[in-house]
C-alpha cells in the first residue's frame, strides 16, 4: 500500500510539472489555427482543415483539464486525513505558545481589559513584560512554581511539539510556515530561548533584579513575522477545515484579570 501511495504521489507531481507547458501548447495551437481560420476562410478545403484542427485541439484542451481536475480532487481527498491532523497539531502548539505569553502579561499587567494576540505580540506590551516580570515570583499555575521552572518544562513540550511537526509534516508544509515554526523553536526568544533562563540556573548565575530582560535578548523582527506567519496560517487554514469535526480555531480576544501582587511588580531599572 506505501509503494502504490508514492508511486501515485510521484505521478502527480510528474503530471503537474508537464500539465502547464501541455496547455501552454494546446492553446497557442488554438489561436494559430483561429488565426488560419480567418486568414484561409473564403477557401472552402483549407478552412475546414483549420476549422477541423480547431475543434480537436479545444476537445483536447477540454479533456486534459477535466484529467487534471479529477487527478487534483483525488489529490486533495487522500492528502486530508493529514491536512486535519496538521492543523490540530499547529493550532495546538500555537494555543499553547499564546498561552504561554498571555500568562505572562497577566501577571504583569496591572489593567483589566481585553486584549487581541496580535496586539499580545507587539514590541509595546513584549516590552511590558521584559521589563515587569520577576522570574522568582510564583507563576499562576498549580502546582505551585516559580516562573523559572513554570518556563522551563513549558518550552520542553512547545519544543518538542514543533519539532514533531516540523518531522511530520515536512513534505505538505508551506515554506513560510515550515520556516516560522523552525525558527521559533531553534532561535527565537519565544520559545527557544527561554530555556537559556534555566541554564543560567544552573551555572550558579544570579541576577540581583531577577527580570525577564536581564535572562534573554528583546525579539527580533523576525520572531514577530513568524508569529504572526503562525497566526494568519491557522485562521486561513480553520476557513477551509471548519466543517470537519474537532476543528478549533486559535483565540483571537482574551480577557486579562490582574494577578493579585502586580502592584508590588519588581521595579523597571
Amino acid at each position: 500500500m506505501k509503494n502504490i501511495k508514492t508511486k501515485l504521489k510521484r505521478s502527480y507531481s510528474k503530471f503537474y510539472q508537464s500539465s502547464f507547458f501541455i496547455i501552454f501548447i494546446y492553446l497557442s495551437a488554438i489561436i494559430i489555427c483561429l488565426v488560419l481560420y480567418y486568414i484561409f476562410q473564403y477557401e472552402t478545403v483549407l478552412s475546414n482543415l483549420w476549422l477541423n484542427l480547431l475543434a480537436d485541439f479545444v476537445f483536447s484542451l477540454c479533456t486534459l483539464l477535466l484529467i487534471e481536475r479529477t487527478l487534483q480532487n483525488q489529490k486533495e481527498k487522500n492528502e486530508l486525513p493529514l491536512r486535519i491532523a496538521r492543523y490540530r497539531d499547529i493550532q495546538l502548539f500555537t494555543s499553547r505558545l499564546i498561552t504561554l505569553w498571555m500568562r505572562m502579561f497577566q501577571s504583569t499587567s496591572q489593567w483589566e481589559k481585553e486584549i487581541s494576540i496580535d496586539t499580545l505580540f507587539t514590541k509595546d506590551i513584549i516590552n511590558e513584560i521584559y521589563e515587569r516580570l520577576n522570574m522568582q515570583e510564583e507563576a499562576p499555575v498549580l502546582p505551585k512554581q516559580n516562573w523559572n521552572t513554570y518556563i522551563n518544562n513549558y518550552i520542553a513540550d512547545l519544543i518538542a511539539r514543533g519539532n514533531h511537526i516540523l518531522d511530520r509534516y515536512v513534505s505538505i508544509m508551506p515554506p513560510e510556515l515550515f520556516g516560522a515554526i523552525h525558527h521559533l523553536t531553534n532561535d527565537s526568544p519565544f520559545i527557544e530561548r527561554l530555556q537559556n533562563i534555566n541554564e543560567l540556573e544552573r551555572t550558579g548565575i544570579s541576577m540581583r533584579v531577577p527580570l525577564l530582560k536581564h535572562y534573554i535578548p528583546l525579539p527580533s523582527s523576525r520572531d514577530y513575522e513568524s508569529i504572526h506567519i503562525l497566526f494568519q496560517w491557522c485562521e486561513s487554514e480553520y476557513e477551509k477545515l471548519e466543517q470537519y469535526p474537532d476543528i478549533y480555531p486559535i483565540q483571537l480576544i482574551y480577557s486579562v484579570i490582574p494577578a493579585k501582587n502586580n502592584s508590588q511588580a519588581a521595579p523597571t531599572k
